[in-house]
């Protein structure tokens, strides 16, 4: 299983994608390897719900019996279950449920928002493999925004819209659309730049006192 987790982001597009689809995902989801206690879980208690489901599986709610009773005696499976076990399963079981997603028609959303996760579909390998560099796209946005919150810097608001609507447009698949926020980005910081310069340039200007006169 890769370590980068899917965000919750990508999860609302694969259940958009599963709920896309009339497919008898009892049998589906049981040829993929899932075992029959899942299989059960899904049809008896979420009703192939794909929200209820794929939030389940994230928060654990998933594999105990009663959402207050996260104890390991409690579990669906049949035996006791830590919950770091099963953060584990319920990991990689969104992992397989995004990778057979992938494979469904008008799965283009969901896979442009794993690419902002820093992941991309192996289909040979049936696996989900990290993009080339360290730093996941949702990671970047939100360290600009909060440089942008924390700095104080003017017009603030309207850098954060233009950083939100280039991620956005990006994973709709509006690709000159978000270049076009991102310049509009780049050009509010620059300009926001030159009004400092020129601020700064004016307070040494005046600490010369024949200057101010």
């Amino acid at each position: 299983m890769t370590a980068t987790l899917v965000s919750q982001r990508t999860l609302v597009e694969t259940w958009r994608v599963f709920n896309g689809h009339d497919i008898k995902y009892c049998e589906e989801i049981y040829a993929l390897g899932f075992p029959a206690w899942f299989v059960a879980r899904c049809t008896d208690e979420y009703e192939w719900h794909w929200d209820w489901i794929l939030k389940g599986l994230r928060s654990l709610e998933f594999f105990y019996r009663g959402h207050d009773s996260f104890t390991g005696h409690s579990s669906i499976i049949g035996r006791p279950l830590a919950k770091s076990d099963a953060s584990v399963l319920g990991e990689r079981a969104i992992n397989t449920l995004v990778l057979f997603a992938a494979t469904l028609p008008g799965s283009e959303k969901m896979v442009r928002s794993l690419e902002l996760d820093g992941l991309s579909v192996d289909h040979k390998n049936g696996t989900l493999v990290p993009l080339e560099g360290p730093v996941r796209a949702q990671e970047e946005e939100d360290r600009l925004s909060s440089l942008v919150t924390t700095s104080r810097i003017q017009n603030g608001d309207v850098i954060k819209r233009h950083i939100a609507d280039a991620h956005q447009l990006y994973t709709q698949g509006k690709d000159h659309p978000s270049l076009n926020e991102s310049r509009n980005l780049i050009q509010a910081l620059i300009e926001r730049a030159k009004r400092i310069r020129l601020q700064i340039l004016r307070r040494l200007v005046c600490k010369v006192p024949r200057q101010c006169a």
